[in-house]
């Protein structure tokens, strides 16, 4: 079977920012979600009540990860979300 090539915006600016956010979202909630797949699990899933009852992967497909990245600091220091 041949190799499938990415598509051409695969590589776009706002493509890798949107990846990168996913990423450092995702490392963020692994040590409270217990596991890589439950933390993903919640990043797809779980709504946010403080950002307006959207997931994380909605927001970060807005082009607002850095308002999740920011709401889980503020956990992680003990604030509420």
């Amino acid at each position: 079977m041949p190799c499938r090539r990415l598509p051409a915006r695969s590589g776009s600016v706002a493509i890798q920012l949107r990846l990168r956010d996913t990423i450092e979202i995702i490392d963020r909630a692994i040590p409270w979600a217990g596991s890589e797949l439950a933390a993903y699990a919640w990043y797809r899933s779980k709504s946010l009540r403080s950002l307006g009852d959207a997931a994380a992967e909605e927001l970060v497909r807005l082009g607002h990860g850095e308002k999740v990245r920011a709401n889980l600091g503020r956990i992680a220091v003990g604030g509420f979300a």
